[in-house]
């Protein structure tokens, strides 16, 4: 079978995975073909983590990981193995060695090095800016039977911030999954192994070399994973161990990273302390926003809907930036700021009327609640709400929400874990998820129907909770000549129908949440078939 040849194969390139760039002969003759794998594009014969913990010789730790993978396209379609994107950041985990190579059908073999390989930026789409960038590979040969070796290593500059792993299949079948992890002993490493958020029972192979101990996670012959429909994402799917370093021995002596979600929080307002001054111009500006509202929750209505509101969403993420908030004098001068600035702003803004709140980091979600791992920023947290304390009623927003009324989440923060960041640290709460009631959606037509089979008369539409916020967002972002046709797709009618310009009552966020309503006249032609059937 494919795996008892892979599993032949896999160990030698193993065994050579330290010869910097001298790769070992490829057999393709004893490789796994179509036929051992009925169905697959292609097959990963070796997906290898090595992580080294190590003295970074400034008093901290650094973290080498290096991945030794090697791919095989079975039928034409897989053509995807043979891209890559390494991800690195300058200063924070840069990419010290990469190489790869293709070895085709016939055995013939082409080699890369960084060199040829593009460097660019690596964003997503809703970020303006940042250092985050990638070397990327569309490596060639790429038909049927092409083999694909890549190795790269990549220093980490501080693992108390990150965890780093190994997920145990995928979308291809996997001959050889493994992960191993060395440190120093005396060394304290935690680790979890999981999918869907739940534990799974999967220890390591623990080995001691000298003044070294190796940790050692290993699968094989693993059977390709399909997302399905309606299901969870395949990365919650996907079996993961997550390893971080938690105690070691630096220059200056024994050092501790966070225990837990309390201390995580203390250290995450320690490196994003500075950013909360409330400067004159603040305070005026708060003033002014709060106008005559009198009582504590009132005023902090008022900030947060003119933050939602007038703080444009524009992300700018540079070394410790993807983390840390600007300044908020700065966002205020400026007009814009990613989440965790609008946050921080109104929480400043808020501050100056003298009313407590505290960011809270979170994970937005879609649809499956991220649940808290080990205690590290960089795996638990993609987002940031506000925790504002009013007495007796503390309530969570989300400012960067478009549509979210006062006291509302958007769905994606709903039923989540949420860490507030509190000097003295605190504890996860949970993000209040809504009831069924609260998201409907209700139509209601009156139509006349003329002898020619024309329908004509009004129509009324409500919608609330996520089906709300889903419509207005997209109304808010149109232009006033696209809404009619949005409104017959919300209304589910033929494209054939004709509604004229609807009244859409309160398309801003509403200061109290309260469903969208939209109504209108319609004509429907040709309701009626030629042979009496009802079309709508």
């Amino acid at each position: 079978m494919g795996g008892t040849r892979a599993r032949r194969w896999a160990p030698l390139l193993v065994l050579v995975a330290g010869c910097g760039h001298a790769w070992p002969t490829v057999d393709v003759g004893r490789l796994p073909t179509a036929a051992d794998y009925p169905g697959a594009l292609g097959v990963i014969l070796l997906d290898d983590v090595t992580v080294r913990f190590l003295d970074d010789g400034h008093g901290g730790a650094a973290a080498d990981v290096s991945e030794h993978g090697v791919r095989r396209i079975l039928r034409p379609g897989g053509e995807g193995l043979a891209r890559f994107s390494f991800h690195y950041r300058p200063g924070r985990f840069d990419i010290t060695d990469v190489a790869a190579r293709t070895v085709s059908s016939a055995g013939e073999v082409h080699a890369y090095e960084r060199k040829d390989l593009a460097d660019l930026p690596s964003r997503p789409g809703f970020v303006l800016y940042s250092d985050n960038r990638a070397l990327r590979l569309d490596a060639q040969p790429a038909g049927a039977g092409t083999v694909i070796e890549h190795r790269v290593t990549h220093r980490y500059s501080d693992p108390r911030l990150f965890e780093v792993g190994q997920t145990f299949g995928g979308e291809e079948p996997v001959a050889l999954s493994r992960l191993t992890v060395i440190a120093p002993s005396g060394w304290e490493l935690e680790w979890r192994a999981h999918a869907l958020g739940e534990a799974l029972d999967f220890s390591p192979v623990v080995e001691r070399e000298g003044d070294l101990t190796r940790w050692t996670w290993e699968r094989r012959d693993l059977p390709p994973l399909r997302t399905e429909p309606l299901g969870p994402p395949l990365r919650e799917v996907v079996p993961r161990v997550a390893v971080r370093l938690v105690g070691w021995t630096g220059s200056g002596g024994p050092v501790r990273a966070c225990r837990d979600a309390r201390e995580l929080s203390a250290y995450y307002h320690r490196i994003s302390a500075g950013v909360r001054e409330v400067t004159p111009e603040l305070r005026a500006l708060a003033r002014d926003v709060a106008g005559d509202a009198r009582t504590p929750e009132d005023k902090a209505r008022h900030l947060y809907a003119w933050v939602r509101d007038h703080v444009t969403y524009c992300a700018v993420a540079i070394g410790m930036g993807g983390w840390v908030p600007h300044a908020a004098d700065e966002v205020r001068r400026v007009g814009y700021g990613d989440c965790k600035d609008k946050a921080n702003f109104l929480s400043v803004l808020l501050a100056a009327e003298g009313i407590e709140s505290a960011g809270a980091a979170i994970y937005l979600h879609e649809g499956m609640p991220h649940r808290f791992g080990l205690p590290v920023l960089g795996s638990n947290f993609n987002h940031q709400i506000l925790l504002v304390r009013l007495p007796g009623a503390p309530t969570l927003v989300d400012p960067t929400s478009r549509t979210a009324p006062w006291g509302e989440l958007p769905a994606g923060d709903q039923d989540a874990e949420v860490l507030p960041i509190d000097a003295a640290g605190a504890p996860l709460i949970r993000s209040p998820a809504s009831s069924p009631e609260t998201n409907f959606l209700h139509a209601e037509l009156e139509l006349a129907i003329d002898p020619a089979g024309e329908a004509a008369g009004s129509f009324q539409l409500s919608r609330g909770g996520e089906l709300d916020a889903e419509l207005r967002g997209a109304l808010l972002a149109a232009a006033d000549r696209d809404r009619t046709p949005m409104v017959t797709r919300a209304l589910d009618l033929s494209a054939a129908a004709n509604p004229s310009r609807p009244t859409i009552e309160e398309l801003a966020p509403p200061e109290r949440p309260r469903p969208l309503q939209l109504r209108g006249e319609l004509r429907i032609p040709g309701l009626l078939g030629g042979s009496g059937a009802n079309r709508l």
